[in-house]
């Protein structure tokens, strides 16, 4: 895959009959379905992150609200040996 020269482009900026160098062109079209390649790689990609993304999500959420309940049953436990604690003391 051919890089563009960010350097060479802006130096070529101010004359607009230049073309930008690794650019296609006319010329050179052999780069115009390479590029768009690259294009239909990334936009795969972009898809395929997102997917993970929502995954990796499911899974924090799900663990979220496993944690959540694990807590609350935690305090309940708590607060059961809190009271039976209290009922022994009065005997």
């Amino acid at each position: 895959m051919r890089r563009i020269d960010l350097d060479a482009a802006m130096a070529q900026s101010a004359n607009t009959d230049a073309p930008v160098v690794g650019a296609p062109t006319e010329s050179n079209t052999t780069t115009a379905p390479a590029l768009s390649q690259v294009v239909a790689d990334f936009e795969l990609a972009a898809r395929q992150g997102a997917a993970l993304i929502a995954a990796v999500d499911q899974r924090l959420t799900s663990g979220y609200t496993a944690h959540r309940q694990a807590t609350a049953n935690l305090v309940q436990i708590d607060a059961d040996n809190a009271d039976a604690l209290t009922a022994v003391s009065h005997l």
